[in-house]
């Protein structure tokens, strides 16, 4: 009985030790320059290859962002090679990382 008691405290603690940890790693998250955070959206929506590529306007409803601020950084991350962009059958832009940018990401959580 003692043994089980010790277990059920251990994995109590270790949840709200992991529960803690999550918080933080979700504050830090939230503090990201704009820029950062639609890189990390980008990467979150699996936008790695021209045919997972996304609109400008679904970043911008999903970071509660201005349109014209979206593209405005994705713009400057195409011109330093962590981003690239084209124009699809409907004449919507749309956006997806390259290799670059999906390493930028991931040094994010690092």
């Amino acid at each position: 009985m003692l043994l089980k008691w010790a277990a059920h405290a251990f994995i109590r603690k270790t949840r709200l030790e992991y529960l803690q940890l999550a918080g933080k790693v979700r504050i830090l998250r939230e503090e990201l320059p704009v820029s950062e955070k639609i890189l990390q959206a980008l990467h979150n929506l699996c936008a790695t290859a021209p045919d997972l590529a996304r609109r400008s306007e679904e970043l911008s409803q999903v970071l509660q962002i201005d349109l014209t601020e979206i593209e405005k950084v994705l713009d400057n991350y195409r011109l330093e090679g962590f981003a690239e962009s084209f124009v699809d059958n409907e004449g919507k832009k749309r956006y997806y990382l390259t290799g670059s940018g999906i390493i930028k990401v991931c040094a994010l959580f690092t």
